[in-house]
């Protein structure tokens, strides 16, 4: 993995699927000065003499009026990025049999153009589709190839949506018109996208894609500090997330993981002899027994997610050892234990994506098992704010009584600049189970109620809405969740960067560690920690020596224990090993 070339291909990628967004927006009527009305036809819109499904039409223009312009082409760039590097990873492994990205060294077109009709997802089908691809290809010219990968790509995005819809969503989104075009061509990002990935994919390549990909504009970011300028909620992740490197994130979860599951699981002593970083330190005998499946570890700023596939490797080892199947292993994994928290979107996708390709890797039977176990999901979760809803949903939860409901659309308004610092008062799941479902019924009941409408010139789909409020309550629960094990490489922010409400929120729930967002983390890590539990982290060293964190270091001494602590200090040239220009010390 050439790092150096993989930085100039992420980079390049962003500039031209940006480019792509913006001319494919274009076409669509949509610039950033306004919208040029469509022509509705049925379930079909018309725009400059073409149609488009109105479903997915209707979503970009909900997107676009809750975003923006801007922010609308850095998400729609980032999510086709996501969605090709991870159809390349999963090719390059064998983990799908379809080539979308990959060609057969012939010809310069990926293979599934000359074969989409030998895979399952194509046999699925129904037969007016498959003969409109057949025609396409008979047809061969480039206007037509070009349509058929378009269709081919969003049918299969459907398909792997079963599995992975945190990237891979079905039909009626507004990234399926937002295809970009001229993938197909010489020199095009999907060339250079082979070309990068090579024959071999590492899990740790989505990790350093995701730092690349985002360095142009974390440089843009910190200029516009230096003038003074806040960092906006939507800027916290270019500003403030490194890649974790991998003794690091060893050193952590071998020594707060590793060291609980030797102490309360029953499994064998020897597993620590595969610890490189493991630090043999006296072991509580006397400690609570824990079973397996009752570990919970949560990353509360899971990034692209290297310390939870760490921890999932570790996990693995254990279950073995203690008897379990490989699949048995897998899913309880998935399902039990690990947990990740984030506010950056594309970064959270990732974290997902790592998980489910260490599962994969594990088990290969994987997808074929999922595809049959209903309400699967993973507990990586991205941070979802209620700014969006709807006055006619508040207003239903208003009417209905539906307290606990209204409450958490109120603690979770602009959520994203906030994060997992939110600290929540913990509301029973059973109360908010039943007061969503009473919401639910309340819409089904009125037979004449409209569930798609307009409210102040945007589109509402109140399935969408209710599908928010249900992830708002699962963010909840994990929020005000403790966990056996804390594990994380905090977001570093300087109290000048902060926004006004970061600002605010902070000087009144963290007056102890309020001068950074690394610092305050501590505070809310041990919060999140059941007790006699371990905590583990990687920080700026300033908190063990600046007077600004005397009380904090206090509280540590107090009421913690530290069991071993790494302390490396900046030398005065080069980076240190997060690739930083100040001192840096983790602990447990």
């Amino acid at each position: 993995m050439n790092k150096s070339s993989l930085k100039i291909f992420a980079i390049e990628a962003r500039k031209e699927l940006m480019e792509k967004m913006r001319t494919r927006l274009e076409i669509l009527g949509i610039t950033k000065n306004g919208i040029e009305k469509a022509k509705v036809i049925g379930k079909e819109v018309e725009i400059k003499g073409t149609l488009y499904p109105k479903e997915s039409y209707d979503s970009l223009i909900r997107k676009y009026k809750q975003v923006g312009y801007e922010e609308l082409i850095e998400e729609s760039a980032y999510t086709w990025f996501n969605r090709l590097t991870a159809l390349a990873f999963m090719e390059v492994n064998g983990y799908i049999e379809e080539k979308m990205i990959f060609n057969n060294g012939i010809k310069n077109e990926p293979a599934i153009i000359d074969n989409y009709y030998e895979f399952e997802f194509f046999k699925n089908l129904d037969s007016d589709l498959q003969k409109e691809l057949h025609n396409l290809r008979d047809e061969n010219t480039q206007n037509s190839i070009e349509k058929l990968y378009s269709i081919l790509m969003e049918e299969k995005c459907e398909d792997l949506s079963n599995i992975m819809p945190f990237m891979f969503k079905k039909k009626g989104t507004y990234s399926d018109i937002l295809f970009p075009t001229g993938l197909l061509m010489e020199n095009s990002l999907l060339v250079k996208l082979r070309e990068e990935i090579g024959e071999e994919a590492p899990i740790e390549l989505i990790g350093w894609l995701y730092q690349f990909y985002n360095s142009e504009k974390k440089d843009q970011v910190f200029e516009a500090l230096k003038k003074n300028t806040k960092i906006a909620k939507e800027n916290i992740p270019a500003a403030t997330q490194l890649f974790t490197p991998d003794w690091i994130v060893k050193y952590m979860v071998e020594n707060s993981l590793g060291k609980l599951a030797l102490e309360s699981t029953g499994i064998n002593e020897n597993l620590k002899d595969n610890w490189k970083y493991y630090i043999d330190s006296e072991l509580d005998k006397n400690s609570e027994k824990i079973k397996i499946e009752d570990i919970k570890i949560l990353d509360p700023a899971m990034g692209s997610g290297h310390i939870l596939v760490y921890a999932f490797d570790l996990l693995f080892e254990m279950y073995e050892n203690l008897g379990w199947s490989t699949k048995e292993s897998v899913l309880s994994i998935l399902k039990n234990n690990l947990y990740g928290l984030e506010i950056d979107e594309r970064a959270g996708q990732l974290a997902s994506f790592a998980l489910m390709m260490k599962a994969r890797e594990k088990f290969s039977r994987l997808f074929s098992v999922l595809k049959r176990e209903e309400d699967f999901e993973l507990n990586t979760l991205i941070i979802e704010e209620s700014n969006s809803l709807s006055e006619r949903v508040k207003n239903r939860i208003k009417a209905n009584n539906l307290t606990s409901l209204n409450k958490i659309i109120e603690e979770f308004e602009d959520a994203k600049e906030y994060g997992s610092i939110l600290k929540l008062e913990s509301i029973d799941k059973e109360i908010l189970e039943k007061e969503f479902n009473l919401l639910k019924e309340s819409f089904n009941n009125n037979e004449q109620e409209t569930l798609i409408f307009n409210e102040d010139e945007m589109i509402i789909d109140i399935n969408k809405e209710l599908e928010l409020i249900e992830s708002l309550i699962k963010q909840h629960i994990t929020l005000t969740n403790q966990y056996e094990t804390v594990v994380t490489n905090p977001p570093y922010m300087g109290g000048k960067g902060f926004s006004p409400k970061l600002k605010t929120y902070v000087e009144k729930n963290y007056k102890d560690s309020k001068s950074d967002l690394f610092a305050i983390f501590i505070e809310r890590c041990n919060e999140f920690t059941k007790k006699d539990c371990y905590t583990s982290m990687i920080t700026m060293q300033s908190w063990m020596f600046l007077s600004s964190f005397e009380t904090l270091r206090k509280n540590i001494i107090d009421n913690l224990s530290i069991i071993n602590l790494i302390h490396m200090p900046y030398l005065g040239k080069g980076g240190t090993s997060l690739g930083i220009n100040f001192g840096t010390s983790s602990f447990i």
